[in-house]
């Protein structure tokens, strides 16, 4: 206010507006301005209102004489003539209607901010001054220019009010392209003044002029500025790119930026009223063409160049070696102790080498223990079944919200499914071939994701090849394997990439050796990729145990929370997976049950107590008596000893771990073996608990979820906290010629200890496999006993798999007798029970009550006519079941070859009412329910149309749909009848009137089946399934994995995505808290050009010298209250 004050050229009239601040900004304006400056209050927001508010208080403008406005910012300051020269060059030219200043940094004088502003085609505010450029005259021939800052605008009243001032739809940066933009289409000239300074504090604020107001601003003005004909093609081309900039900053690892810069562009897309008003007003001044106006534009090339140039200057300091990014070649120097130390570093290929021994001893003991599997085309047995023939097949499993299974479920898809569709792809529909393959990867494979895994906090080669045995020979592997638990065996080795990680993630990892220090930059970028990856992983975890993937966020998130600084990505980890299960934990609202479900068959099994778990042991064993495969052994507790062989040294590594490392100079490894330890802790209490709670039934035995990976979870936390100790011990954060030599006594003990683990593991694995004995009193299995065995892929015969698969879909019911003497029953539908047909939603209804004591689901009505239907087959009497299976869609009866009592059985089937015999086949004896029809379409299937006196028509079908089947009239009205239990989400209509729903059976109490009025006249019958939820949930999850996967992609620091963020090159940091103002005389004299002879050196001030400098003479500008000025002071400044 003091610069205003004493412009050489006096200022008529003063009006100060205050912008709603929270400070004494009012004070200061009446303490310095003269008593007649009109002072104003506006509400907060842009500048545009502030002037708003100005220019309305103003008198009526005098036709005799121009009036013109000059804005200043209040963090700007006119050199002492910058009015006068405004003065001199419009009043040189009538035409001249806006005229500028020369920005100079107020910090460092010397400094260029902006002479003129530029504009190209995609509406960018363009200054085409070099970060940091100095001031010596090179842009003073500038005149004639697209736009000038607002700050210092020098504009024709009569030309404000015509273009209606600022934009309020444009309240931040850009607000002043816009008011030139206009001014140019409404016939006037703008020019900038060089000789006319203005300094600036060059300062962003985000809420209104940071890069993403910024972008919104040109996003807008594109929009605005455009042809009605280019308009639409426009704002479709503005979103395709904001969503292309948005993929590409997230390869770059800058989701921030990505999520910032996408939101500026759908704030400057969607906002119709604005642009509507927006484009009346440039309509209402509009005299001269808009190509006129683009003429003035810079072109493409130009900004190009003008960006490289700025982007070189800025990577200057960052450049290493040749400036391409890679380390600088070593050349030996021959008097550098670092040249011996790289000739005596044991070669890369030795490391390898413990992992290729580990992968070989592991598949040793893969093809030894599952020996019995060679040569399988498909796997079955335990909770295992085959995969779908087809990946078609699975594909409709995996997305359809229609469970093809049992009478039909109307459910969410299984997470699990999306893998096995998966899966199927990329075996080209040879899934089940592959699956064999696969069992007997699986123990290598866990050796090899261990071994990669505990490189994370050890980089001894011994650490990590015993690490990987013992995890590929760990009992809850072994188990899930022999018990077929495909979810258990998936999450065992998944967790130490899980683990790697999050260790990256959070940047606790044991650097590489010789590897430089990443910046604060390139520590963001691996975060995000470790961080997208660890949610990949978990991503596929859920799949494999839902209660356990629960536990594992919280884990994650409370990690987070003790971690806010050095985890600020591990909050995104739990996310795709929580959407991608978003229906399944929806559900779990209202049965819990759906939480603890996992995929296959129900299996039931007999949790281990804690103490067995915590060695390892997720199923329970007596431990007092001898081990299956070790009879030969006198009586005695030898399970006891076996399971003390396998966990306890583990534990005791552990344990011994943490201990020594709390000694260890490195504050990252006394945190990991910490948190390790919790981690392991917390486990195996959710483990614990787990087994409490049952979901299903495996025929009259409740099942829980199965404790297998909360058992690994707990044993590698345990290795991993073991090896951190060890590497804490041998000091491998430090460099190897730092190293102090470690206990050797204690890593003898330790290396002791894991030998023994290993050879436990393998005997209790090998001994039971090489010599199996039935479980007796005397006997214990330490191991789930191997309930996998070879199969076909299709676990029905050959005829009802074909029936199940026609066009009709005929089920198949399927009796299991037991050694019990009861024979359980199901309703298979397709080729058979299929992996990705079982349905986690179908097994939790079979439970009813509280959840920690629920009884069996007796309320079911289609289980209670399919067990009826049953009760008369085997009841040995003349009852017909014909009309309750063609209720069910029942095509044929299987009879499974299990049990004592199956030569009665079949029998009793043979002499059934109804049922015509097939004989043995290799899935068990069969039988054809005879219906006494003509042809198969008067059977039984999924849609059978009824008529009034009883006629049946069987329609094709598939997967529960049907579409446009021309349905032929009739006498009278007929029921379209469904083997499904009623569903208001199915729908169907004919010649698109929607049907009525009606009770069906008629003479029934429960009435359960779902059937439709059908009229006589006959049309197109269409069927189908709606589920509201199932687009938007897919649609949601596909885009959130989209994001993951782009962040997990691994791009090298290299200039192809350097460029992706030249929209900030302009934006400076902003000033700090408490960083004074320069004083003003200070300013100036540091402006002027100093003489060689006075001069302090050859070179410009940098911006820290020059503000170190300033700093020095530097006095608060801010007068005190009572240095009034008076109004005869005021006059007297005028004259």
């Amino acid at each position: 206010m003091a610069a205003l004050r004493n412009q050489s050229r006096p200022i008529e009239r003063f009006v100060g507006v205050d912008a709603s601040s929270s400070d004494a900004s009012l004070e200061v304006l009446r303490a310095n301005l003269p008593s007649n400056a009109a002072l104003l209050v506006a509400d907060e927001g842009s500048l545009g209102l502030s002037l708003e508010v100005a220019v309305s208080q103003l008198p009526e403008a005098r036709a005799d004489r121009d009036e013109w406005l000059w804005i200043i910012h209040d963090d700007s300051m006119p050199a002492p003539d910058a009015l006068e020269q405004l003065t001199r060059t419009v009043e040189a030219s009538e035409s001249v209607s806006i005229a500028g200043c020369k920005l100079l940094d107020i910090d460092n004088p010397r400094h260029l901010v902006e002479v003129g502003l530029s504009v190209d085609r995609k509406a960018q505010r363009l200054t085409m001054i070099d970060i940091d450029e100095v001031d010596q005259g090179q842009y003073d021939g500038r005149s004639d220019y697209f736009a000038v800052s607002s700050a210092g605008m020098f504009i024709r009243r009569e030309v404000f009010e015509q273009l209606g001032g600022f934009d309020p739809a444009i309240p931040g940066r850009g607000d002043d392209v816009d008011l030139c933009w206009r001014n140019r289409l409404a016939g006037h000239r703008v020019v900038v003044v060089p000789s006319a300074k203005m300094y600036h504090q060059v300062e962003v604020v985000d809420s209104l002029a940071g890069p993403r107001e910024a972008k919104r601003s040109e996003v807008f003005q594109r929009l605005k500025f455009a042809s009605p004909a280019v308009l639409p093609f426009l704002w479709i081309g503005l979103l395709l790119g904001g969503i292309g900039h948005f993929l590409v900053a997230l390869l770059a690892k800058d989701p921030g930026h990505g999520f910032g810069h996408l939101g500026s562009v759908l704030r400057g897309l969607f906002s119709p009223g604005k642009l509507a008003a927006s484009r009346r007003n440039v309509a209402q001044i509009r005299e001269i063409p808009r190509r006129q106006v683009r003429k003035l534009m810079v072109s493409g090339a130009q900004v190009r160049e003008y960006r490289r140039n700025v982007n070189t200057g800025r990577a200057d300091g960052e450049v290493y070696g040749d400036g391409s990014g890679a380390d600088a070649m070593v050349e030996p120097s021959g008097d550098n102790f670092s040249d011996f130390v790289r000739i005596a570093r044991p070669p890369r290929t030795t490391a390898v080498l413990s992992l290729i021994l580990a992968l070989l001893l592991s598949a040793a003991a893969s093809l030894i223990a599952w020996r019995s599997l060679f040569g399988s085309t498909a796997l079955s047995g335990g909770a295992l079944r085959p995969l779908s023939n087809s990946s078609r097949e699975i594909g409709a499993n995996a997305l359809s919200w229609w469970q093809n299974i049992t009478t039909g479920l109307s459910a969410p898809p299984d997470n699990s499914d999306l893998l096995f569709w998966l899966f199927s792809l990329v075996t080209f529909n040879h899934a089940n071939e592959a699956s064999v393959y696969l069992f007997f990867a699986a123990m290598p494979l866990a050796a090899l994701t261990a071994w990669w895994g505990i490189g994370a906090v050890s980089r001894s080669r011994a650490v990590r090849f015993l690490a990987a045995l013992i995890w590929a020979l760990l009992p809850s592997l072994i188990s899930s394997l022999a018990s077929g638990r495909i979810g258990s065996v998936l999450i065992h080795i998944l967790l130490p990439l899980f683990f790697l990680a999050i260790i990256r993630a959070m940047n606790a990892h044991v650097a590489i050796e010789g590897a430089k220090p990443k910046t604060a930059k390139q520590q963001s970028v691996s975060a995000w990729t470790a961080s997208a990856s660890a949610a990949l992983l978990l991503w596929v975890i859920s799949a494999g145990s839902v209660s356990f993937f629960l536990t594992a966020s919280i884990l994650v998130y409370v990690l987070a929370f003790f971690s806010v600084r050095r985890a600020r990505s591990l909050w995104w980890i739990p996310l795709p997976a929580i959407v991608w299960n978003l229906p399944l934990l929806f559900a779990g609202l209202g049965d819990a049950r759906l939480l603890f479900t996992e995929p296959g068959a129900a299996n039931a099994f007999t949790p281990a107590a804690p103490w067995q778990m915590l060695l390892g042991f997720p199923e329970a064993f007596n431990a007092n008596a001898s081990l299956v495969g070790w009879d030969f052994l006198p009586a005695g507790p030898w399970a006891l000893v076996a399971a003390l062989l396998v966990g306890a040294p583990i534990l005791a590594l552990a344990v011994f771990g943490t201990l020594s490392s709390s000694f260890s100079h490195s504050a990252s490894m006394r945190r990991n073996s910490r948190r390790l330890l919790w981690g392991a802790v917390l486990s195996l209490a959710a483990g614990w608990a787990v087994g409490f709670v049952p979901f299903t039934l495996d025929s009259h035995t409740a099942v829980s979820a199965y404790t297998g990976p909360y058992v690994s979870f707990a044993m590698f936390a345990l290795l991993a906290a073991a090896a951190n100790a060890l590497a804490a011990l041998r000091h491998e954060d430090q460099p190897r010629s730092m190293r102090a030599a470690g206990s050797r006594p204690a890593m003898s003990l330790m290396a002791a200890f894991s030998v023994l683990a290993v050879l436990a593991s393998g005997s209790v694995l090998l001994g039971a496999q090489l010599n199996p004995a039935a479980e007796s009193e005397t006997l214990t299995a330490m191991n789930s006993a191997q309930q996998v065995h070879g199969s076909q892929p299709r676990t029905l015969p050959a005829t009802a798999a074909d029936a199940g698969r026609s066009e009709f879909q005929k089920r198949t019911l399927v009796l299991s007798p037991r050694s019990s003497g009861e024979i359980d029953s199901q309703l298979v539908s397709g080729s058979g029970e299929t992996l990705d047909s079982i349905s986690r939603y179908s097994q939790v209804k079979q439970l009813a009550g509280p959840l920690l004591e629920p009884e069996r689901n007796e309320d079911s009505a289609t289980a209670k006519v399919q067990s009826n239907a049953v009760a008369m087959l085997l009841s040995e009497s003349a009852l017909d079941s014909r009309e309750s299976l063609r209720d069910l869609g029942v095509g044929f009866v299987v009879l499974n070859e299990t049990g004592e009592s199956v030569p009665a059985t079949v029998r009793t089937l043979d002499a059934a009412t109804g049922l015509a015999s097939v004989g043995q086949t290799d899935s068990g004896w069969l039988w054809r329910v005879d219906y006494e029809a003509d042809d198969e379409q008067q059977s039984a299937g999924f849609a059978r149309i009824v008529s009034a006196d009883g006629d049946v028509t069987v329609l094709p079908t598939q997967r529960g749909k049907i579409t446009n089947l021309q349905i032929p009239s009739a006498d009278s009205e007929r029921t379209l009848v469904l083997a499904t239990a009623s569903d208001p989400k199915l729908r169907a209509s004919v010649d698109g009137e929607s049907l009525r729903s009606v009770a069906y059976p008629e003479d029934s109490e429960t009435r359960w089946a779902q059937a439709y009025e059908l009229p006589a006249e006959g049309g197109k019958l269409t069927l189908s399934h709606k589920d509201s939820m199932a687009i938007p949930v897919l649609l949601l999850s596909a885009v959130v994995l989209l994001i993951t996967v782009l962040l997990a992609i691994p791009v090298p620091s290299s200039r192809r995505l350097a460029n992706y963020r030249n929209i900030e090159y302009r934006f400076r940091e902003p000033r700090g808290e408490n960083e004074e103002l320069a004083d003003g005389s200070a300013v100036l004299a540091a402006a002027e050009v100093q003489s060689p002879a006075t001069a302090t050196g050859t070179m410009p001030l940098s911006r820290r010298e020059a503000r170190e400098r300033a700093s020095e003479i530097r006095e608060n500008l801010t007068p005190k209250l009572s240095d009034r000025i008076s109004d005869a002071d005021a006059e007297q400044e005028k004259k």
